[in-house]
């Protein structure tokens, strides 16, 4: 009886720690027009650093413990620039299921690493995600297509990254169908009745 009911209306978080080693991207770009140089990277990687030591003894919070960020001989400056990070005490990811009748929302909500980066005169801060289908919302400031059809969103806020989908509540439908289907199966029945009715009277 309780999973008929949820299966029409629920509302249930989900929760997923991550790893206690965490690596991901964020790339730097130019802001306001300003190039990305190898000075001005290792001018930021020293902020960088300094985070990182004065971090080193918290236990508790998101921090950054490593970052892979330099230039080599191929590197083009005009492209926004992978900066690699490894994080620590980032926390879980949740996901929320809201059920009802008409319809299902799943609500994805990812740390963000952009909140860890300090603040720059001269780089803003991208952090992008790669997923096959297109979904119902996100809170990305924009959306492409690569090569293979793939979608790729890009953030640039420190907000959490939150990713929506929306689907309809199929068992409800079937129900409907289902329904539908006893109720004009007795509308016939009903109206072959009243014409067998009618005919006798007729007969008699």
């Amino acid at each position: 009886m309780l999973s008929a009911c949820t299966a029409f209306y629920d509302d249930s978080t989900q929760t997923y720690p991550q790893e206690a080693t965490y690596q991901t991207t964020v790339f730097l770009q130019g802001k306001n027009g300003i190039l990305i140089t190898a000075e001005r990277l290792a001018e930021w990687q020293t902020q960088i650093q300094t985070l990182i030591v004065g971090s080193s003894a918290d236990t508790v919070n998101p921090k950054i413990t490593a970052v892979d960020c330099t230039p080599d001989a191929t590197t083009d400056f005009s492209e926004p620039f992978p900066v690699n990070l490894t994080l620590a005490n980032v926390p879980e990811s949740t996901a929320r299921k809201v059920v009802r009748p008409f319809r299902i929302t799943y609500t994805e909500t990812l740390y963000n690493p952009i909140a860890l980066l300090p603040t720059s005169d001269n780089f803003e801060y991208v952090i992008g995600y790669t997923f096959e289908r297109r979904h119902s919302e996100t809170n990305a400031d924009a959306v492409t297509m690569d090569e293979d059809g793939n979608y790729i969103y890009f953030w640039t806020s420190s907000d959490p990254l939150q990713i929506i989908n929306v689907y309809p509540n199929r068992p409800l439908y079937y129900l409907l169908v289902v329904v539908g289907a006893v109720l004009i199966g007795a509308l016939i029945y009903f109206i072959n009745r009243y014409s067998d009715c009618k005919k006798r009277k007729m007969s008699v």
